[in-house]
């Protein structure tokens, strides 16, 4: 177990913000017309981000109800059973699951922290 310091905690946030970026980048790209193999693509990278998300979420108390959300996403992207909308659908929830990924704020708790240092 490693001791909390303020530059420890700016690595923490730093490794949280790129975590975000990476997370919602792909959801963005595919607001774009692609071949429908990226979308596949997708699939495996946003289920399994989503079911992270998720976990670190139910670890906190603060963001805990936040895990309801990014469970059904992770179940939406799931590769395995795949949910089919029409297009203009998917590129809702792709804006929709890009924002939560961009906006969730990083939990305080000690071991959200250890997660990303």
């Amino acid at each position: 177990m490693t001791e909390t310091t303020p530059a420890n905690d700016g690595q923490s946030f730093f490794r949280f913000q790129v975590a975000k970026a990476i997370s919602a980048a792909p959801l963005l790209i595919a607001l774009l017309e692609l071949p429908y193999g990226y979308y596949i693509l997708l699939r495996l990278w946003t289920c399994p981000l989503a079911i992270a998300a998720a976990y670190a979420c139910f670890c906190t108390q603060k963001f805990k109800w936040l895990a309801i959300p990014f469970g059904i996403i992770a179940l939406m992207f799931n590769p395995l059973i795949p949910v089919h909308f029409e297009r203009e659908v998917w590129q809702v929830i792709d804006f929709i699951v890009a924002a939560m990924f961009l906006l969730i704020p990083m939990p305080q708790s000690k071991e959200f922290k250890e997660m990303f240092s």
